[in-house]
């Protein structure tokens, strides 16, 4: 953004502050007028033209002050045209979000909900874990950003966190989560509520709890793993049928037809599942051994998937590494 502006950026520290006024930091840092003590002074500033203010880190305590400034500022320089001031773009403090100043016609209040979706988290995520996986299979690339995108959902402080781990430790996440849960200073009794705490947001238009939240409360066991499920699902089942279409390409002429089962008869090779494959290739002379070991998990891996169960790693490297050539 600070390459493409219009405005000369200019970064300003709010606890620089001291317990003064917005005015006298803004006049220390842009080296303005001495005779500048308030917002409306600001304003009405000939040299106060053309930049693009950012504020971030206000602590909770001067909140009061900067919202008083901002509303009077914003009323002082209403009037004037766009090229004729400058722009303030502060971050509330979440404490503060239910004190947030008037909107008015040069005051406008942006709330960062509903904003980020599942995608954006998963791009986000696949770019972090993309540095921690380096040469891994492409499976297991695609694996890690998804647990990492599923753990953290909208909280890309954890999501930076998490993409440092490895696979394995993703998939027992626990004792991770307890450490930045601890570094938040979140626990039982200083548990917020609502979206500026960061206890939920609104991902995809459904209220989604933070991860920590369960696991803050008691009840992190099965939701973690119903997000750690949902991860192996959008990733390894789709391989899986991959594997399960060119394991039938490649030892068709080995399936035996009419295949019976308790739900009737098979007439289509296409039909078999994975578990009559398996029964069919194996001890067969010409079938790789390699292949009937994929096959077996392969096979104990969707039936986990399909039964809301997650796959042990193991048997996710074996399907990561025992591949078939695409068809």
């Amino acid at each position: 953004m600070q390459d493409h502006e219009i405005a000369e950026w200019v970064d300003l520290d709010p606890a620089a502050l001291h317990g003064g006024a917005p005015a006298g930091l803004i006049r220390e840092r842009l080296r303005l007028e001495p005779s500048i003590v308030s917002a409306v002074d600001v304003a009405r500033s000939a040299a106060f033209i053309g930049y693009l203010v950012w504020v971030d880190g206000i602590p909770p305590g001067d909140w009061s002050r900067w919202s008083v400034f901002l509303e009077e500022y914003a009323n002082a320089s209403r009037s004037r045209g766009e090229h004729e001031r400058s722009i303030f773009c502060v971050q509330a403090p979440p404490a503060v979000a239910g004190s947030l100043p008037r909107q008015d016609v040069a005051l406008g209040i942006e709330l960062w909900r509903d904003v980020v979706t599942q995608l954006d988290l998963f791009l986000f995520s696949l770019q972090l874990s993309s540095l921690q996986t380096v040469g891994e299979r492409p499976l297991l690339q695609r694996l890690h950003a998804a647990l990492v995108s599923e753990l953290a959902v909208f909280d890309g402080i954890l999501a930076a966190r998490l993409a440092e781990c490895t696979t394995a430790e993703l998939l027992d996440p626990e004792a991770l989560l307890e450490d930045y849960a601890a570094s938040r200073g979140w626990h039982e009794t200083t548990w917020g509520q609502g979206w500026a705490s960061g206890a939920e947001a609104i991902v995809d238009g459904q209220p989604i709890p933070h991860v920590c939240a369960d696991l803050v409360n008691g009840r992190e066991a099965r939701a973690i793993e119903q997000r750690l499920w949902r991860a192996q699902v959008s990733i390894l089942f789709p391989a899986i049928e991959e594997q399960r279409i060119r394991l039938l390409r490649r030892y068709g002429a080995f399936v035996r037809l009419p295949w019976r089962t308790a739900f009737g008869e098979i007439h289509d090779v296409h039909d078999l599942e994975l578990g009559h494959l398996l029964k069919q290739l194996h001890g067969r002379h010409g079938v790789r051994s390699e292949h009937v070991r994929l096959l077996e998990c392969l096979a104990k891996a969707r039936n986990a998937l399909a039964h809301i169960e997650l796959v042990d790693f193991e048997s996710i490297k074996t399907i990561a590494a025992t591949g078939l050539p695409p068809p």
